[in-house]
């Protein structure tokens, strides 16, 4: 197993091989880092994993629409979103990949229609393989309600005409923001 800061390292690096931006930070600068990937003019979403943020951007003029809010809130945002902010299950650094969990049933909201997808990573959540990463998926399958969803890079697709064309089904871009583990 690699130590931990190999993998984050080589999670980075994979992660921008697949057109990912890694964003490496630590725990008193996540809110500026966070902020500073959402557009202030557009509402963001949020899982309620990640619900303690909408209190934050507020105060960054940003408004902060959590995905398990009620239909009538919820429907005008889904609209006119900018980002969406989820958290992760684990992450494999020999991919760059990502596994998002269903977050009260708005992850896969969060994480394919806005243009945006904005993933905290912690540290510790990082995991030298694949098969590692699925490994966890398989011990917490019945805690995620069977729904999970593994990410690598922004959205991207070959099905018209061979071209590979970014965006078509999902995020233009994947900003994941490696929270790092405290000392490091």
């Amino acid at each position: 197993m690699l130590p931990l800061s190999e993998r984050t390292s080589m999670f980075a690096e994979r992660l921008r091989a697949v057109g990912g931006v890694p964003y490496l930070v630590r725990p008193p600068d996540l809110l500026d880092t966070v902020a500073g990937l959402i557009d202030a003019h557009r509402p963001v979403l949020l899982t309620p994993e990640t619900a303690w943020l909408a209190s934050e951007l507020d105060e960054w003029g940003i408004e902060a629409v959590i995905t398990s809010a009620a239909p009538a809130e919820l429907e005008p945002a889904l609209r006119r979103c900018g980002a969406g902010v989820t958290g992760c299950v684990a992450a494999a650094a020999s991919t760059g990949t990502v596994l998002v969990g269903p977050e009260g049933g708005g992850g896969g909201l969060a994480s394919s229609l806005p243009e945006r997808h904005v993933v905290l990573v912690r540290e510790s959540d990082i995991h030298a393989t694949l098969g590692e990463v699925l490994s966890v998926l398989a011990e917490r399958f019945g805690e995620l309600d069977g729904e999970a969803v593994l990410i690598t890079g922004p959205s991207r697709t070959a099905d018209i005409e061979m071209m590979s064309v970014v965006g078509v089904h999902g995020p233009l871009s994947l900003d994941v923001v490696i929270i790092l583990a405290e000392g490091a």
